[in-house]
């Protein structure tokens, strides 16, 4: 998915289009405590880089960007299991494959060839 923003510099402001301003704010406040480090091996927090809590603001300014509130997915929604973290994901009418428990939109990866803010995937077309 394309942002129309800069996933490595998301601006301070909640972009035009953005659907749940607070979130955003919140989010990119989170992303910007842990910013890479002037080394380039570390977060600020001092993990590894990119940090979890860095790759959750990331997908947290996407789901601020795509949707307010929390998801909404009716029952009879299809579910699979995401490729990239082996969760259960659905299919939301709006948004494609989502992670419903957790709010967010993407994923973390489960290893680096992944970019950050990775859309659910489901492992199977079918199910």
């Amino acid at each position: 998915m394309k942002f129309p923003w800069d996933l490595t510099d998301p601006p301070a402001k909640p972009p035009p289009g953005c659907r749940d301003g607070q979130r955003w704010r919140t989010a990119h406040a989170l992303y910007r405590e842990h910013d890479l480090e002037d080394t380039g091996a570390h977060c600020r927090c001092g993990e590894s880089w990119p940090c979890s809590t860095h790759r959750r603001a990331i997908r947290a300014l996407a789901t601020a960007y795509l949707q307010a509130g929390p998801v909404m997915v009716g029952a009879s929604t299809a579910h699979d299991v995401c490729r990239w973290c082996a969760r259960t994901i659905v299919s939301h009418p709006d948004h494609g494959w989502i992670h419903p428990y957790d709010g967010y939109v993407t994923c973390d990866p489960p290893h680096p060839d992944v970019s950050p803010a990775a859309t659910a995937e489901p492992t199977t077309t079918t199910r």
